[in-house]
Protein backbone atom coordinates (compact mmCIF):
# COMPACT_ATOMS: atom_id res chain seq x y z
CA UNK A 1 0.00 0.00 0.00
CA UNK A 2 1.35 3.50 -0.60
CA UNK A 3 1.91 6.28 2.23
CA UNK A 4 -1.15 8.20 -0.08
CA UNK A 5 -3.34 5.19 0.46
CA UNK A 6 -2.03 4.46 3.79
CA UNK A 7 -3.15 8.09 5.12
CA UNK A 8 -6.54 8.04 3.29
CA UNK A 9 -7.39 4.95 5.50
CA UNK A 10 -6.50 6.29 7.98
CA UNK A 11 -8.75 9.25 7.90
CA UNK A 12 -11.65 6.93 7.28
CA UNK A 13 -10.80 4.75 10.36
CA UNK A 14 -10.01 8.01 13.01
CA UNK A 15 -13.70 9.20 11.78
CA UNK A 16 -15.08 5.31 12.47
CA UNK A 17 -15.82 4.90 8.44
CA UNK A 18 -14.27 1.10 8.29
CA UNK A 19 -16.44 0.11 5.51
CA UNK A 20 -15.91 3.01 3.82
CA UNK A 21 -12.08 2.52 4.09
CA UNK A 22 -12.59 -0.38 2.54
CA UNK A 23 -14.53 0.04 -0.15
CA UNK A 24 -12.38 3.51 -0.64
CA UNK A 25 -9.17 1.13 -1.65
CA UNK A 26 -11.22 -1.09 -3.37
CA UNK A 27 -13.06 1.85 -5.95
CA UNK A 28 -9.98 4.08 -5.76
CA UNK A 29 -6.84 1.27 -5.93
CA UNK A 30 -8.41 -1.80 -7.47
CA UNK A 31 -7.93 -3.82 -4.72
CA UNK A 32 -9.95 -6.98 -3.91
CA UNK A 33 -12.24 -7.24 -1.42
CA UNK A 34 -10.04 -9.83 1.02
CA UNK A 35 -7.21 -7.54 0.20
CA UNK A 36 -8.87 -4.67 1.38
CA UNK A 37 -10.57 -6.16 4.25
CA UNK A 38 -6.56 -7.46 5.23
CA UNK A 39 -5.01 -4.28 4.56
CA UNK A 40 -7.82 -2.10 6.69
CA UNK A 41 -7.67 -4.51 9.32
CA UNK A 42 -4.09 -4.31 9.52
CA UNK A 43 -3.78 -0.78 9.87
CA UNK A 44 -6.29 -1.38 12.90
CA UNK A 45 -5.20 -3.54 14.65
CA UNK A 46 -1.86 -1.60 14.61
CA UNK A 47 -3.02 0.72 17.47
CA UNK A 48 -1.34 3.89 15.12
CA UNK A 49 -5.19 4.82 14.44
CA UNK A 50 -7.56 6.69 17.72
CA UNK A 51 -10.48 7.24 16.29
CA UNK A 52 -12.51 10.05 16.18
CA UNK A 53 -15.74 8.86 17.25
CA UNK A 54 -16.70 6.55 20.34
CA UNK A 55 -19.27 3.98 20.62
CA UNK A 56 -19.95 1.00 18.71
CA UNK A 57 -18.88 1.63 15.00
CA UNK A 58 -21.04 0.65 12.08
CA UNK A 59 -18.35 0.07 9.58
CA UNK A 60 -17.82 -3.65 10.44
CA UNK A 61 -17.37 -5.30 7.43
CA UNK A 62 -18.94 -8.65 8.99
CA UNK A 63 -22.30 -9.29 8.12
CA UNK A 64 -25.20 -10.20 10.85
CA UNK A 65 -25.92 -13.90 10.23
CA UNK A 66 -29.19 -13.60 9.29
CA UNK A 67 -27.75 -12.30 6.01
CA UNK A 68 -25.20 -15.26 6.01
CA UNK A 69 -27.71 -17.64 6.63
CA UNK A 70 -29.79 -16.35 4.30
CA UNK A 71 -26.74 -16.56 1.56
CA UNK A 72 -26.12 -20.24 2.92
CA UNK A 73 -29.96 -21.08 2.01
CA UNK A 74 -28.93 -19.48 -1.54
CA UNK A 75 -26.31 -21.32 -1.99
CA UNK A 76 -27.77 -24.72 -0.79
CA UNK A 77 -30.08 -24.48 -3.23
CA UNK A 78 -28.10 -24.07 -6.60
CA UNK A 79 -28.74 -20.10 -6.63
CA UNK A 80 -25.00 -18.58 -6.26
CA UNK A 81 -25.43 -15.67 -8.36
CA UNK A 82 -28.77 -14.60 -6.39
CA UNK A 83 -26.42 -14.84 -3.52
CA UNK A 84 -23.84 -12.58 -4.52
CA UNK A 85 -26.17 -9.81 -5.82
CA UNK A 86 -27.83 -10.23 -2.15
CA UNK A 87 -24.26 -9.59 -0.73
CA UNK A 88 -23.73 -7.07 -3.42
CA UNK A 89 -26.78 -5.30 -2.47
CA UNK A 90 -26.87 -5.80 0.99
CA UNK A 91 -23.02 -4.72 2.05
CA UNK A 92 -22.98 -2.01 -0.88
CA UNK A 93 -19.94 -3.12 -2.14
CA UNK A 94 -18.59 -3.60 -6.00
CA UNK A 95 -19.47 -6.98 -7.71
CA UNK A 96 -15.89 -8.64 -7.37
CA UNK A 97 -16.00 -8.39 -3.29
CA UNK A 98 -19.08 -9.92 -3.05
CA UNK A 99 -18.06 -13.04 -5.28
CA UNK A 100 -15.32 -13.04 -2.81
CA UNK A 101 -17.23 -12.99 0.33
CA UNK A 102 -19.57 -15.73 -1.40
CA UNK A 103 -16.79 -18.35 -2.06
CA UNK A 104 -15.24 -17.80 1.25
CA UNK A 105 -18.86 -19.29 2.84
CA UNK A 106 -18.85 -21.50 0.15
CA UNK A 107 -15.60 -22.85 1.70
CA UNK A 108 -17.32 -23.05 4.86
CA UNK A 109 -20.01 -25.31 3.46
CA UNK A 110 -18.17 -27.73 1.38
CA UNK A 111 -13.72 -27.84 2.86
CA UNK A 112 -13.60 -29.49 -0.56
CA UNK A 113 -14.71 -26.69 -2.64
CA UNK A 114 -11.31 -25.48 -5.06
CA UNK A 115 -11.64 -22.03 -5.78
CA UNK A 116 -8.84 -21.62 -8.48
CA UNK A 117 -8.95 -25.49 -10.08
CA UNK A 118 -11.65 -24.82 -13.00
CA UNK A 119 -10.20 -21.28 -13.83
CA UNK A 120 -6.70 -22.55 -14.06
CA UNK A 121 -7.85 -25.41 -16.04
CA UNK A 122 -10.00 -23.45 -18.87
CA UNK A 123 -7.20 -21.26 -19.44
CA UNK A 124 -4.12 -20.65 -20.63
CA UNK A 125 -1.68 -23.58 -21.71
CA UNK A 126 -4.63 -25.90 -20.55
CA UNK A 127 -7.53 -23.98 -21.96
CA UNK A 128 -5.56 -24.24 -25.43
CA UNK A 129 -5.57 -27.98 -25.05
CA UNK A 130 -8.90 -28.04 -24.34
CA UNK A 131 -9.64 -26.36 -27.24
CA UNK A 132 -7.62 -28.26 -29.22
CA UNK A 133 -9.29 -31.80 -27.82
CA UNK A 134 -12.75 -30.12 -28.68
CA UNK A 135 -11.32 -29.27 -32.12
CA UNK A 136 -10.64 -32.37 -33.18
CA UNK A 137 -13.61 -34.12 -31.62
CA UNK A 138 -15.82 -32.19 -33.60
CA UNK A 139 -13.82 -33.03 -36.83
CA UNK A 140 -13.98 -36.70 -36.41
CA UNK A 141 -17.46 -36.27 -35.72
CA UNK A 142 -18.44 -33.86 -38.75
CA UNK A 143 -16.29 -36.63 -40.82
CA UNK A 144 -18.90 -39.34 -39.49
CA UNK A 145 -21.95 -36.97 -40.16
CA UNK A 146 -20.83 -36.16 -44.12
CA UNK A 147 -20.26 -39.75 -44.57
CA UNK A 148 -23.24 -40.74 -43.39
CA UNK A 149 -25.30 -38.46 -45.04
CA UNK A 150 -23.52 -38.83 -48.40
CA UNK A 151 -24.20 -42.73 -48.38
CA UNK A 152 -27.73 -41.85 -47.50
CA UNK A 153 -28.15 -39.58 -50.33
CA UNK A 154 -26.64 -42.66 -52.86
CA UNK A 155 -28.92 -45.04 -51.43
CA UNK A 156 -31.87 -42.97 -52.20
CA UNK A 157 -30.57 -42.94 -56.18
CA UNK A 158 -30.09 -46.89 -55.86
CA UNK A 159 -31.43 -50.10 -56.12
CA UNK A 160 -30.59 -53.16 -53.91
CA UNK A 161 -29.17 -55.99 -55.68
CA UNK A 162 -26.66 -59.12 -54.75
CA UNK A 163 -23.37 -59.24 -55.40
CA UNK A 164 -20.88 -62.29 -55.11
CA UNK A 165 -17.43 -61.93 -53.30
CA UNK A 166 -15.05 -63.64 -56.13
CA UNK A 167 -11.59 -62.72 -54.06
CA UNK A 168 -9.90 -61.38 -51.08
CA UNK A 169 -7.25 -58.88 -51.45
CA UNK A 170 -4.32 -58.95 -48.87
CA UNK A 171 -2.78 -55.84 -47.89
CA UNK A 172 0.79 -55.18 -46.40
CA UNK A 173 -0.39 -55.71 -42.71
CA UNK A 174 -2.39 -59.67 -43.81
CA UNK A 175 -5.73 -57.63 -43.69
CA UNK A 176 -7.90 -58.50 -46.14
CA UNK A 177 -10.89 -56.87 -47.93
CA UNK A 178 -13.38 -58.01 -50.45
CA UNK A 179 -13.36 -57.89 -54.12
CA UNK A 180 -17.08 -57.62 -55.32
CA UNK A 181 -18.73 -58.92 -58.69
CA UNK A 182 -22.32 -57.69 -59.52
CA UNK A 183 -24.32 -57.36 -62.69
CA UNK A 184 -26.38 -54.03 -63.49
CA UNK A 185 -28.82 -54.02 -66.64
CA UNK A 186 -26.42 -57.23 -68.30
CA UNK A 187 -23.32 -55.70 -67.23
CA UNK A 188 -20.82 -57.17 -64.98
CA UNK A 189 -18.89 -54.89 -62.59
CA UNK A 190 -16.28 -55.44 -60.22
CA UNK A 191 -15.69 -53.36 -56.85
CA UNK A 192 -12.77 -53.56 -54.58
CA UNK A 193 -13.61 -52.69 -51.18
CA UNK A 194 -10.64 -50.29 -49.34
CA UNK A 195 -12.16 -51.58 -45.75
CA UNK A 196 -9.62 -54.03 -44.93
CA UNK A 197 -10.12 -56.61 -41.89
CA UNK A 198 -8.49 -59.33 -39.52
CA UNK A 199 -10.01 -62.10 -39.54
CA UNK A 200 -11.82 -61.46 -42.74
CA UNK A 201 -15.39 -59.91 -42.63
CA UNK A 202 -16.19 -61.80 -46.00
CA UNK A 203 -15.83 -64.68 -47.51
CA UNK A 204 -15.24 -65.85 -51.15
CA UNK A 205 -18.40 -66.76 -52.92
CA UNK A 206 -20.47 -64.93 -50.22
CA UNK A 207 -23.51 -63.33 -51.76
CA UNK A 208 -23.61 -60.14 -50.31
CA UNK A 209 -26.74 -57.20 -51.17
CA UNK A 210 -25.24 -54.23 -52.76
CA UNK A 211 -26.70 -50.70 -53.39
CA UNK A 212 -26.09 -49.95 -57.00
CA UNK A 213 -26.57 -46.33 -57.60
CA UNK A 214 -28.99 -45.93 -61.10
CA UNK A 215 -26.68 -42.52 -62.03
CA UNK A 216 -22.91 -44.07 -61.33
CA UNK A 217 -23.30 -48.06 -61.95
CA UNK A 218 -19.63 -47.98 -60.49
CA UNK A 219 -20.52 -46.19 -57.46
CA UNK A 220 -22.10 -49.13 -54.60
CA UNK A 221 -22.36 -49.47 -51.45
CA UNK A 222 -22.36 -52.92 -49.57
CA UNK A 223 -24.91 -53.38 -47.22
CA UNK A 224 -22.93 -54.49 -44.12
CA UNK A 225 -21.88 -53.28 -40.81
CA UNK A 226 -17.73 -53.49 -42.05
CA UNK A 227 -18.71 -51.62 -45.44
CA UNK A 228 -21.44 -49.29 -44.30
CA UNK A 229 -21.18 -48.93 -40.87
CA UNK A 230 -17.38 -49.61 -39.23
CA UNK A 231 -16.07 -46.15 -40.83
CA UNK A 232 -18.82 -44.04 -39.51
CA UNK A 233 -18.99 -46.09 -36.30
CA UNK A 234 -14.71 -45.20 -35.14
CA UNK A 235 -15.03 -41.71 -36.45
CA UNK A 236 -18.15 -41.40 -34.32
CA UNK A 237 -16.64 -43.31 -31.04
CA UNK A 238 -13.00 -40.97 -31.93
CA UNK A 239 -15.16 -37.22 -31.55
CA UNK A 240 -16.98 -38.71 -28.54
CA UNK A 241 -13.88 -39.61 -27.11
CA UNK A 242 -12.20 -36.17 -27.91
CA UNK A 243 -15.05 -34.25 -27.46
CA UNK A 244 -16.68 -36.01 -24.07
CA UNK A 245 -12.93 -35.67 -22.18
CA UNK A 246 -12.49 -32.52 -21.75
CA UNK A 247 -15.92 -31.82 -20.96
CA UNK A 248 -15.97 -34.26 -18.02
CA UNK A 249 -12.93 -32.35 -17.13
CA UNK A 250 -14.41 -28.83 -17.38
CA UNK A 251 -17.78 -30.65 -15.37
CA UNK A 252 -15.13 -32.18 -12.29
CA UNK A 253 -13.03 -29.11 -12.10
CA UNK A 254 -15.72 -26.27 -12.25
CA UNK A 255 -16.50 -24.91 -8.52
CA UNK A 256 -19.73 -25.65 -7.21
Amino acid sequence: MSLQAKKEVERFLREGKKIAAIKHLQDTYGFTLSQAKLLVNHLEDSGDVVAETAGPSQADLKPDEALKARVKALLSGGQKIQAIKLAKDTLRVRLNGAKVWVEDIEREMNPNYRLQSGRSLHSGAGGILLGVFIGLGLLFMGAATYIYFRQAQSIQHSDLIKGKVVSMQQNSEGMSAPVIEYEWHGKKWTYQSTTYSNPPAFSVDEEVPVYVNRQDPDNITVDSFSERWLIIFILGLMGSFFVGIPLLVMYFSTPR
